[in-house]
């Protein structure tokens, strides 16, 4: 098996007005975190404020303009200005790393849109 090829399984259901997933990536690979915003539709990406945190920590946001990757992803976080203006906040993260594996969260100003948990296979030396 080729631990560099993508493997995503996605499952997928709401709770309390988010959408969470699960997703399984292989390590060194590539996954993309998805969060859509319907109510943000529209809007121009520069008046767009989201981010995406693992716990405590940043991952990425945009706002007022300005993408800011996290600590332990700056040049692995990317994300689709085209797509901010349709609400969709999905950020790419590659390669992936074993400690990316968690819980990640998706929020605007004003509300959490996504929780989605990356597991992380591969061979861990």
């Amino acid at each position: 098996m080729d631990f560099h090829s993508v493997i995503l399984i996605f499952i997928g259901f709401v709770t309390e007005g988010s959408a969470s997933e699960s997703l399984v990536v292989s390590l060194k690979g590539t996954t993309v975190l998805p969060c859509t915003g319907t109510d943000y539709k529209g809007i121009a990406a520069d008046q767009q404020h989201f981010r995406w945190t693992s716990g405590s920590q940043l991952v990425a946001q945009w706002s007022q303009g300005q993408f800011t990757a996290g600590p332990g992803y700056n040049g692995r976080v990317q994300f689709t200005k085209e797509g901010i203006k349709d609400g969709n906040f999905f950020v790419t993260i590659s390669p992936v790393e074993y400690n990316d594996r968690g819980l990640y969260d998706c929020f605007t100003e004003f509300e959490h849109l996504a929780a989605v948990t990356l597991e992380v296979l591969g061979e861990f030396l």
